[in-house]
């Protein structure tokens, strides 16, 4: 007996093989098997025939943090109709935390109204408790946002930073690392961080190594310099 049957649908289970019919019994909110269920029963029984049944989708460069949506809007309606049930933030080296202070939020303000926003965190883990109390309707994780260290210390300023910057951005790296972010992300083709120099990735990229973690980013190129920004 299951909580959930998913009957007569074409599974893309995520493997790499080819899509097939199958059912699909549910229990205690996880897969219990995958296959012929019709002589089995249910509580609830879903009919899934002319229908795919999917894992849910993983939106990995998604805004819905900058943007200030998991705060307005919670529930992210148009995501859960699409599939997606998990979202990754802190793209394009911008991020809700860490902040060195609450006026780095000011770095988000081409994207949400800023002066409707109240802060209660600064760092990785104190946004992820509060992401965790306003209950989303989709598993969120988060990447930390080169620029929003960079513009943590100095503020509008676009310049290379010297080596006492680097290690400080490091440290705020590392902590974030320890309290629950993916990895680290970059938005090199961004005026803020463009001057940023290669050392000064490579360290970061170091941390973000030792913590067997994700690094992503735009390059600093994309048109008649995109060869040269790959490389």
């Amino acid at each position: 007996m299951y909580d959930i049957i998913i009957k007569n649908g074409t599974v893309i289970d995520g493997t790499g093989k080819p899509m097939y019919k199958a059912d699909v019994g549910i229990q205690e909110d996880k897969i219990k098997e995958i296959g012929n269920l019709q002589n089995e029963g249910a509580d609830t029984i879903i009919s899934a025939q002319g229908q795919y049944v999917c894992p849910g989708f993983v939106d990995v460069n998604n805004h819905s943090d900058t943007y200030w949506r998991i705060f307005l809007d919670p529930d992210l309606e148009s995501l859960i109709y699409q599939g997606i049930t998990t979202i990754i933030g802190g793209n394009c080296g911008s991020s809700l935390a860490p902040l060195v202070n609450q006026e780095t939020i000011q770095s988000i303000q081409k994207w949400a109204n800023i002066e409707d926003i109240n802060l209660n965190w600064l760092k990785m883990g104190e946004f992820l408790s509060e992401i965790e109390k306003r209950k989303i309707s989709v598993n969120f994780a988060t990447l930390v946002g080169h620029s929003t260290l960079r513009r943590g210390l100095i503020g509008d300023q676009t310049r290379g930073l010297n080596y006492r910057e680097v290690r400080m951005m490091d440290k705020m790296l590392k902590n974030a690392m320890k309290e629950g972010a993916l990895g680290l992300s970059t938005g090199l083709v961004y005026s803020h961080a463009k001057l940023a120099k290669e050392e000064e990735i490579i360290e970061l990229a170091k941390t973000v190594k030792k913590y067997d973690a994700v690094y992503v980013t735009h390059e600093r190129g994309e048109k008649q310099d995109l060869q040269e920004a790959v490389e």
